[in-house]
């Protein structure tokens, strides 16, 4: 078994001044690269509901399309329903909800920064998503202000501030009554938890999963998750491991109409858990997996991230070292999820791998650079 600890102290070629950018960059791989920049979840719905959105969609576009206000509306809560996804004359309804929203109608707001996030019927804009998202959460609109604190916990089009993201769920939350609510306060109690994770306030993230609990009476869904999370942070890697193998699903039992998870899918956690501690196999048969989930949900994020993890693995394969393809191919897998995914905070931990396999290859003054350039991105 060869730990990340072991590989840490064996090469005497790294200077000392490498080695503490590169323990500083663990760390900040931990508090970014896996979750931070993930504290909420990019807008999407069940497979019912969505269908029905679907159906409210091609209803009342035509309509819409042609100046009528109430259809307008109805399109803009299909499209936050529905959650990212292109469709159809996109681009004609972009200056409607615009309109619709400046009048006040906060899904209209809420919609057309889903648009300009995404780059759904123009260009993506998304400084002007945020505060379209604010503009209809400052109106008490959940899911706007449930946007909006997304865009503050990744940094997307504004300054990165979990701070700000926290006040605004919190805000939100004050916006229901979780008696006639409970399963939308339990959700953005979780999602605060999460975020307070992120934080290193573990404490505050346990009260916050105590009190969604005490609102349905049931334990949230990401509630194992973000337990493990917390596991994870404060190294205890077997009780990790043994609550994420606990609630791991083999891949044919998957529902892959759910959500995706992004770095929180569990095979992708556990991927990392056994790597910190190893065990190769396992690092890479979690990986491989996380890459099947990917596939079936259809998920370009879910797919970078397992690259990412499976680069881990191989770097601890002493076997793989031997292969002269083995350098290449691990570099290849960190740059494609850089390339790939346009959130900065999330290159912090593809970069703190491809700053290891520089390093144990020899190219310091790359390794360096690279660890840098991860170190700027997490202060």
């Amino acid at each position: 078994m060869v730990s990340f600890s072991k590989f840490q102290a064996a090469p005497p070629m790294l200077s000392q001044r490498l080695h503490r950018a590169a323990s500083t960059l663990v760390r900040t791989a931990f508090a970014f690269g896996l979750g931070l920049a993930i504290a909420l979840t990019i807008p999407v719905t069940r497979p019912a509901l969505a269908a029905g959105a679907e159906t409210m969609l091609r209803q009342n576009l035509p309509a819409a399309l042609r100046g009528d206000r109430v259809a307008v509306r109805e399109v803009a809560r299909a499209i936050v329903r529905i959650g990212p996804r292109s469709f159809k004359a996109a681009a004609q309804m972009r200056p409607l909800l615009r309109s619709e929203a400046l009048q006040g109608s906060s899904a209209a707001a809420n919609a057309y920064g889903i648009l300009l996030q995404y780059g759904i019927g123009g260009p993506k804009n998304p400084k002007e998503a945020a505060s379209w998202y604010a503009k209809g959460g400052a109106s008490g609109n959940l899911s706007a202000s449930k946007n909006a604190a997304l865009a503050y916990a990744l940094g997307w089009g504004v300054q990165r501030n979990t701070k700000r993201a926290n006040q605004l769920l919190a805000k939100a939350l004050e916006l229901l009554n979780p008696q006639e609510h409970p399963l939308e306060a339990a959700g953005l109690l979780t999602q605060i938890a999460e975020n307070q994770v992120n934080q290193g306030e573990a404490r505050k993230a346990a009260a916050s999963l105590k009190k969604a609990e005490a609102i349905t009476g049931t334990l949230p869904e990401n509630h194992a998750l973000i337990s493990a999370r917390l596991l994870l942070r404060t190294g205890q890697l077997e009780q990790g491991i043994a609550l994420l193998e606990s609630i791991e699903p083999s891949t044919d039992k998957l529902r892959f109409t759910r959500p995706q998870r992004f770095h929180r899918e569990t095979s992708l956690l556990l991927s990392l858990f056994y790597a910190l501690k190893g065990e190769v196999e396992l690092a890479k048969q979690h990986a491989q997996k996380g890459a099947e989930i990917a596939a079936k949900l259809h998920s370009g994020f879910v797919s970078t991230v397992s690259k990412v993890r499976l680069g881990h693995a191989l770097q601890l394969d002493q076997n793989a070292v031997f292969d002269p393809t083995y350098f290449e191919r691990n570099r290849n897998l960190y740059q494609e999820a850089i390339e790939n995914v346009d959130i900065v905070r999330i290159h912090v931990e593809p970069l703190w791998g491809l700053c290891r396999l520089l390093g144990y290859h020899g190219d310091l003054h790359g390794a360096e650079e690279v660890a840098q350039n991860a170190l700027a991105i997490a202060q």
